[in-house]
């Protein structure tokens, strides 16, 4: 991996690891750590690339769960309703599952 960041692989087992660019690949690195990272590598990405940018990655995000959702709230100080992803959830409501 070409980047400063101090991640796992872990939330990139579907790529090439080695490929990541920090600065390229900053939306898809920021949102997969968030995602699926460990707590220590949220706080190396929020360290690496400011929290105010952190932030403005996630709440455009396509697709994020209800739990890393009510995590980004509680960590920037957010509503559900700043989400891109959640109000995409909102206006299509899943089946129930019966």
């Amino acid at each position: 991996m070409k980047i400063g960041l101090d991640i796992s692989k872990i939330a990139f087992w579907d790529i090439d690891f080695e490929q990541l660019d920090e600065q390229k690949n900053s939306t898809f690195i920021i949102q997969r750590i968030i995602e699926y990272g460990l707590f220590e590598e949220i706080i190396s990405v929020i360290r690496f690339y400011g929290k105010k940018r952190v932030a403005n990655e996630i709440v455009s995000a396509n697709w994020l769960s209800n739990k890393t959702i009510a995590f980004c709230c509680v960590l920037f100080h957010l509503k559900p309703e700043n989400f891109k992803c959640y109000i995409k959830k909102q206006s299509n409501p899943e089946l129930w599952n019966y």
